[in-house]
């Protein structure tokens, strides 16, 4: 549900260049692999590894490193100035110097600001659990990892936002401890699962500032009790009990759908910016696509009134959906993130596509689609130990009984020991990759331990080993030192570089998609020619390394690292835009002049003329100052097509 819809200015500036060539870019350096996997990996080569979920990593060691790493993204950032209580915010890493400017006087009991004792705190996590009581707590961590991976505060504190009294701990007419206004364990355990689920758009909302609980067993003061949940345009999210339910299952519950849904109205919001129709939703293509259309009639008093109608055709993956098209956009999203085979059923083909594209990378998130994603996302390594075996079980003399093949899985005759030796590295392969998805991937136990999906995996898993195991074995039979060859052509496949520097490169281009496939394959191509391969073989190198960096995964990835990159120089770009500011505050206004200028437009609100031209003027120097500010240790951005990326980061 949505409430307020003020807007003062938007942003809608248009910049546009191009470049033949890429020199080296500010990303490469920035992220090399994605950190939440390196943890979690990790995580897995610390415990037994089969039948373990994600619960059963969700302790202060997992998050602990977790923080440690993607605080390293801000490691060139420079230090904050000031303090905190009595932390010297220049000692604390970028991240947490940055919070703390931002939202430390927001935190804890607002009626007593020493209600809590911080004194020996010496960072964010701390401070978090010293309001919840706790020492060394996953609530700490869970709070401050929601601010890495969101940018917004996650609140601990007694004050609603938008709440009629004007005293902390007052709610609808009653005083509250403060303990109510706090998160359980298990709604921390669901957030913390819901940042691992959830990527850009939702992690990169710039004007969402806060996200806060209703105290326990109360209602909203305006909505009633048929809402849990309210968004607001000005920069809040408030929950209800109703909407942080947790089943028994803890991978299962309300929680899931209805944040994301709430989430998805600021994706709205900010769709709708600049736009006359103020939410993304209620533009005309939006409400075609999801069924809607403003219908006129007279009512009892003979007034002409409009109310939302349904076209004929119309899909709704709930009741709620149906209601306006703003719930119907929230709705459609968070379904189809976490409720992936009901939205496919119950939303159109173009509705679907519609949002897979737009918001989740061309993905989808049903269990056949999310299996198949796993084995796609982890291929290389698949493909790495099935290079290894083929050598390893060319040289093994006997193996144990296997039956994960049989003889007519190879197109070639093969000896017994071979098919057992190659069925008992297979069997471990599959058992290995399953055990990584359900320790660490969000999805990994909800569905790998669904009832549709027995016997499943194994069949899917291997369909995909027989193709590459016969491949390499019908190699090794016709060149035995071909697979020693490609080795080092395997082990390229990792460095995500390339391809990085690929899609920087093709930014803005008219089909950036296919400008992207045609670099990677000419650097596979350059790659697999350096081996004098035959033609055939030198085709497939070029074809499975081409498929292994997806455009649509590189752009989710390099989406959040630009945003996080903006993030960790977020003190620069603040002090560009005081200085312009500034400087137009202190010219001689008039309210006679025209205004003019598109990079901010008037919405609701009013501005002087003569400040609203001086801020359209100066705002794109001052925009592209902030950006060619930005360095990561010590380079500056050289790439043009990278400081078109950046600028439209930094613009908002």
């Amino acid at each position: 549900m949505i409430r307020n819809k003020t807007l003062f200015l938007s942003f809608i500036f248009l910049f546009s260049a191009c470049s033949e060539k890429t020199p080296k870019t500010l990303i490469s350096h920035f992220e090399k692999k994605s950190e939440t996997d390196k943890v979690l990996e990790r995580a897995l080569a610390n415990t037994s590894g089969e039948g373990k979920c994600l619960i059963d990593i969700f302790n202060v060691e997992t998050l602990k490193s977790e923080v440690q790493e993607l605080e390293q993204q801000f490691a060139s950032s420079p230090k904050s100035v000031g303090t905190w209580k009595h932390l010297d915010l220049s000692t604390l890493p970028s991240p947490q110097s940055q919070f703390l400017k931002k939202y430390g006087k927001d935190l804890g009991d607002l009626n007593n600001p020493d209600a809590f004792d911080y004194s020996s705190c010496r960072d964010v996590p701390c401070i978090y659990n010293k309001i919840y009581g706790k020492e060394n707590n996953v609530a700490g961590y869970v709070h401050y990892l929601w601010y890495l991976r969101f940018g917004h505060m996650l609140a601990a504190d007694n004050k609603i936002p938008v709440q009629k009294s004007k005293n902390p701990g007052e709610y609808k007419d009653k005083t509250h401890s403060f303990d109510k206004y706090l998160f359980s364990d298990k709604e921390l355990y669901a957030l913390w699962r819901l940042s691992h689920m959830l990527k850009a758009p939702h992690t990169t909302l710039s004007y969402l500032k806060e996200v806060q609980r209703i105290p326990r067993g109360e209602n909203f003061e305006e909505a009633g009790p048929s809402a849990c949940g309210l968004a607001y345009s000005s920069g809040y999210i408030l929950l209800t009990d109703s909407c942080l339910s947790v089943s028994s299952d803890i991978d299962m519950g309300y929680l899931y759908q209805a944040v994301t849904h709430e989430l998805s109205h600021h994706v709205d919001f900010e769709g709708g910016r600049g736009s006359k129709s103020f939410y993304r939703s209620h533009k005309e293509d939006y409400l075609q696509l999801a069924g809607f259309f403003l219908e006129e009639y007279v009512d009892k008093d003979e007034k002409p009134k409009r109310r939302w109608a349904h076209t004929k055709d119309i899909k709704l993956v709930s009741g709620y959906a149906g209601t306006a098209p703003e719930e119907n956009f929230a709705e459609s999203i968070a379904f189809f993130r976490v409720e992936g085979d009901i939205t496919k059923k119950n939303l159109t083909d173009k509705h679907y596509d519609f949002v897979s594209k737009e918001y989740y990378f061309s993905k989808s998130f049903y269990r056949d689609m999310i299996v198949k994603g796993w084995i796609e996302e982890y291929q290389s390594e698949i493909l790495q130990k099935s290079f290894k075996s083929v050598i390893d079980c060319s040289k093994e003399k006997s193996s144990p009984k296997s039956v994960f093949f049989s003889p007519k899985d190879f197109s070639t005759p093969l000896l017994p020991q071979m098919i057992n030796c190659l069925g008992e590295r297979a069997s471990e392969i599959a058992q290995e990759i399953k055990n990584k998805t359900m320790l660490y991937k969000p999805d990994g136990c909800r569905v790998q331990n669904h009832h549709s999906m027995e016997g499943k995996w194994n069949a899917v898993m291997k369909e995909s080993l027989i193709t590459i195991f016969d491949k390499y074995v019908q190699d090794l039979k016709k060149d035995p030192a071909y697979l020693g060859r490609i080795k080092t052509f395997y082990d390229d496949l990792s460095d995500k570089t390339p391809a990085r520097e690929a899609y920087v490169n093709c930014f803005g281009e008219s089909d950036e998609s296919k400008c992207f496939k045609d670099l990677i394959r000419k650097r596979a191509t350059e790659k697999a020619l350096l081996l004098n391969l035959p033609d055939d073989q030198t085709n497939d190198l070029i074809d499975m390394y081409s498929s292994y960096h997806s455009y649509e995964t590189v752009k989710d990835e390099l989406k959040k690292s630009y945003h996080v990159l903006v993030q960790s120089q977020v003190e620069e770009i603040r002090a560009e835009a005081r200085s312009l500011w500034k400087s137009c505050e202190g010219i001689n206004h008039s309210d006679s002049e025209t205004p003019s200028g598109s990079v901010f437009q008037i919405a609701d609100g009013y501005m002087v003329s003569s400040f609203y031209n001086c801020l359209n003027s100066e705002a794109p120097t001052s925009i592209k100052n902030a950006v060619r500010g930005i360095s990561v240790n010590g380079m500056k951005v050289q790439n043009a097509k990278e400081e078109v990326i950046l600028y439209n980061e930094v613009k908002p």
